[in-house]
């Protein structure tokens, strides 16, 4: 799990300390331009987070392999491409 400690503050989840870090250290951003262009990458990050990333634990992978037969190499290999074409160039939250 990540981890952020500033003093005696911790923080432990990847999006709230990447929102912290873009509130305290503005340069270099670590989201884009705009507030549109903000919001967008919060979606991005927002759907891999609650939506991708829970789907990407060895319960579940065994059960769809398994039990639907699905292939969970394939699902990790495409999930790996998607996030850099959505995060575009440089570092950003997704």
């Amino acid at each position: 799990m990540p981890t952020f400690i500033d003093g005696d503050n911790v923080l432990t989840q990847s999006l709230a300390i990447i929102e912290y870090l873009e509130e305290t250290h503005p340069e270099p951003p670590l989201l884009p331009g705009t507030p549109l262009d903000h919001a967008f990458v919060r979606s991005v990050a927002l759907q891999i987070a609650c939506e991708i990333h829970p789907v990407d634990n060895l319960r579940v992978l065994k059960y769809l392999k398994h039990t639907l037969e699905a292939h969970a190499e394939g699902w990790r290999r495409s999930k790996r491409r998607l996030v850099p074409a959505l995060a575009g160039v440089g570092f950003r939250v997704a």
